[in-house]
């Protein structure tokens, strides 16, 4: 998986950015709201662009960001903000609350699902048995 790394022409960034692995958190979220890889791409690349993200890598298959940062340059919050600026969503919540999280997101979005399907059949049910039997109903109709 390619990575997208941040860089800056601002010499008090990048002075920050080279500071020792100590101070990097290595961390992985669960990103709510990623239906293809291109969505993927584009939470990478805003994710890589905030100043204080040393590497970042954003899995679509089971919706994951593993983000490298320093803390004393960017906050997990600043980072979710970004996120949610292009549309989609970081869980920051400790591993059994992210897992609430995601399945409380993922119930809502089946149920949005199932809900329109339902709609839509209900609907094209009717159409189909017109389209069927009406037509020929409707022409015995005007031509007798």
């Amino acid at each position: 998986m390619e990575t997208i790394q941040y860089t800056s022409t601002n010499p008090v960034l990048k002075a920050n950015k080279n500071r020792t692995t100590e101070n990097t958190i290595h961390q992985s979220l669960p990103v709510l709201g990623l239906s293809c890889a291109s969505c993927a791409a584009s939470v990478q690349s805003m994710l890589a662009s905030q100043p204080g993200v040393n590497k970042v890598a954003v899995n679509y298959a089971n919706a994951m960001a593993t983000i490298d940062y320093d803390p004393w340059i960017i906050r997990q919050d600043a980072l979710q903000e970004a996120i949610r600026s292009i549309g989609y969503d970081l869980v920051l919540e400790t591993d059994e609350e992210a897992a609430a999280v995601v399945e409380k997101a993922e119930l809502n979005q089946y149920k949005k699902l199932k809900s329109g399907a339902t709609f839509s059949l209900l609907f094209s049910l009717p159409l189909m048995a017109l389209s069927m039997w009406g037509c020929s109903c409707l022409m015995q109709i005007f031509l007798c």
